[in-house]
């Protein structure tokens, strides 16, 4: 076989994975090499840790926090590191009629570099862009190629249950914020869907199909012998679409699977009645 036909299978294997999540509930935490944070503590990563990490540099992408310093190198950023998470933003909007939407409002942004493509492609929309680590809305506020997104600091954990943020908008999006919350944080946010009426575009990044439960499994003691080395981090928890679509009931909404656009699975909760 062809290294091409070889990128070409583990290519439409990938695409696949997340659908074979329909066929059984599952769920597994997730972990981290990230060097910037593996020592420095235990459990979810916090605030802290984000703004570590956007601090001093994703090594795997060797970048140093000068993405933030002009606006010139934030796009070379999104457009090189960030470029599939750019592109995927771009398809998502060609399949998923944002038009209905007058309002769109973001928790889990990071690096906004998925909200600056929405914001470019609607500039019309009121957008909202929230993340739990100040330091990155703080650096994102300075660039003018920004300008037009609201920003703040946001702790999803936090949200009054009476007075949510995200009340009155249209829409309430996230990419793979859902990974650091456990069941019942994330179903805590879903009633909160519920209660105040806001659809919720939810594109994962860890989409757990068959393929990857079976390695968890077949890893499972190497991964605790780094953990006691601290190799690993503990850092979510990956589930499949089964697993998000019985939360769902739970919440009284209904789940519909838009699709997967680059690394993110895309799914939309919308109330059952």
């Amino acid at each position: 076989m062809s290294h091409s036909s070889i990128l070409l299978a583990k290519r439409l294997a990938g695409e696949l994975e997340p659908w074979t999540g329909w066929l059984a509930s599952l769920k597994t935490p997730g972990y981290s090499d990230d060097p910037n944070v593996v020592g420095m503590g235990e459990g979810i990563y916090t605030a802290d840790d984000w703004s570590r990490t956007r601090r001093q540099g994703l090594a795997s992408f060797g970048t140093d926090g000068t993405q933030f310093d002009s606006d010139d190198n934030y796009l070379r950023y999104i457009f090189s590191s960030e470029g599939m998470n750019v592109v995927a933003a771009i398809s998502l909007a060609r399949v998923f009629d944002f038009n209905r939407y007058r309002s769109i409002f973001e928790i889990g942004c990071g690096d906004m570099s998925q909200a600056y493509v929405l914001h470019r492609l609607y500039p019309q929309k009121r957008y909202v862009a929230t993340d739990l680590d100040p330091y990155v809305i703080d650096r994102c506020s300075r660039l003018s190629v920004l300008a037009g997104i609201e920003k703040s600091a946001l702790n999803v954990l936090a949200i009054d249950e009476g007075a949510a943020p995200f009340a009155g908008f249209d829409l309430l999006m996230s990419w793979g914020m859902e990974y650091a919350l456990d069941d019942t944080q994330l179903l805590r946010l879903l009633k909160l869907v519920r209660r105040h009426r806001v659809p919720y575009l939810m594109c994962s990044a860890t989409a757990l199909g068959l393929g990857k439960y079976v390695r968890h499994l077949l890893f499972s003691s190497k991964r605790k012998r780094l953990l006691n080395e601290r190799r690993l981090r503990f850092s979510g928890w990956e589930r499949s679409v089964r697993h998000f679509s019985q939360l769902a009931r739970t919440a009284d909404l209904r789940l519909k699977v838009i699709g997967r656009f680059g690394f993110h699975f895309c799914m939309l909760y919308e109330p059952a009645s």
